[in-house]
């Protein structure tokens, strides 16, 4: 699960990028398990973006999860350069 592997390092984490890119699917149980990932981060204050969601499940992804506190884009560049811009006007 992505929350074991991000748990012992969220308190650490300013930003983080989700590379949907090789992505196939997504599960209801994967969507569950990536919403309390969301939520553990947000209360460390974690920025969070999405990058490379296929057309296919980005609106299970719109009806699942609070599009508000993330922001998506096509690739993992747009969000390093959205996240970066980010951090720089809140230091």
């Amino acid at each position: 699960s992505v929350l074991e592997k991000i748990e012992p390092i969220a308190h650490t984490l300013k930003a983080i990028i989700f590379d949907f890119k090789e992505i196939d699917s997504v599960t209801d149980e994967g969507i569950i398990n990536l919403k309390k990932t969301i939520f553990h981060l947000r209360e460390f204050g974690c920025e969070i973006a999405f990058a490379g969601i296929k057309e296919e499940f980005d609106s299970l992804m719109q009806n699942q999860l609070d599009r508000t506190i993330f922001k998506v884009f096509a690739l993992k560049d747009e969000a390093k350069n959205y996240l970066e811009e980010k951090l720089e006007s809140t230091e």
